[in-house]
C-alpha cells in the first residue's frame, strides 16, 4: 500500500471507525502507553486518532504520517502538523520521536519487516504497534489485507526488528468485534 486511501474511502473508514468501539479500545490503550513529549502516527489516516490523543494531551507534540496527501484537507481542518509518506521509509531522523505508534497499518503494506524496522529506527523511548488479531477479512471494510497476523508470526515480525537490548511485549486486547494485537518496544537507549 503506497498510494493510501482517496478522499472518499479515508471519509468512509472515519465514518465507520466512529462507531466501532473496538477502534475507541485500541485507542485509549494506545493512550495509556504513550511515553514522552513527542508523539508520531504512522499511517494516520485522516487525523483522527492523532486529533484525539492531542486533546488528552495537549502538552505533547504530535505529527502523523501517511502515504496519501488526500486527508491533507481534513488535517488541516483538525490542526494535525502531518506529512505525506511510507511507513517503510521515514523521512525522521533516528530516535526523532519519544514514541511512535502504528495501529492497523502492516496488514495492508508490501513490506512490513522494514516498516517495524523504521518504526523503531524513529522511536526513542516506545514504540506501539497494533494489528487485527487473525482474520478479519469479513470485517475489513478498506483496502484488502495483504498478511493476516496471530501472536507467532506477529511476535517474530517485532522480535525480527526489535534491537538486543530492546524489551518487548506483545499481548492480545480482545474484544467482541475485533480483537488486536499489540506490541509495546520499550528501546534500549531510554532514560
Amino acid at each position: 500500500m503506497s498510494d493510501g486511501y482517496d478522499v472518499a474511502q479515508l471519509q468512509s473508514l472515519e465514518e465507520g471507525w466512529f462507531f466501532y468501539d473496538h477502534a475507541w479500545t485500541l485507542l485509549f490503550e494506545i493512550a495509556r502507553k504513550v511515553e514522552g513529549r513527542s508523539v508520531l502516527d504512522v499511517g494516520c489516516g485522516t487525523g483522527l486518532a492523532l486529533s484525539v490523543l492531542r486533546a488528552l494531551f495537549p502538552w505533547r507534540v504530535c505529527r502523523g504520517i501517511d502515504p496519501s496527501g488526500a486527508a491533507a484537507p481534513a488535517w488541516r481542518a483538525r490542526g494535525i502538523d502531518a506529512d505525506v509518506g511510507s511507513a517503510d521509509a521515514l523521512p525522521y531522523a533516528a530516535a526523532a520521536w519519544d514514541t511512535t505508534y502504528c495501529s492497523h497499518v502492516l496488514e495492508h503494506v508490501a513490506d512490513d519487516a522494514a516498516s517495524v524496522r523504521e518504526i523503531l529506527r524513529v522511536s526513542r523511548r516506545r514504540a506501539i504497534v497494533a494489528v487485527p488479531d487473525g482474520d478479519v477479512g469479513a470485517k475489513n471494510f478498506g483496502s484488502p489485507h495483504v498478511r493476516v497476523y496471530d501472536r507467532k508470526n506477529f511476535r517474530k515480525l517485532i522480535d525480527g526488528a526489535a534491537g538486543p537490548g530492546d524489551r518487548v511485549s506483545v499481548y492480545s486486547l480482545p474484544h467482541v468485534h475485533m480483537s488486536n494485537l499489540v506490541a509495546i518496544v520499550d528501546r534500549c537507549a531510554a532514560g
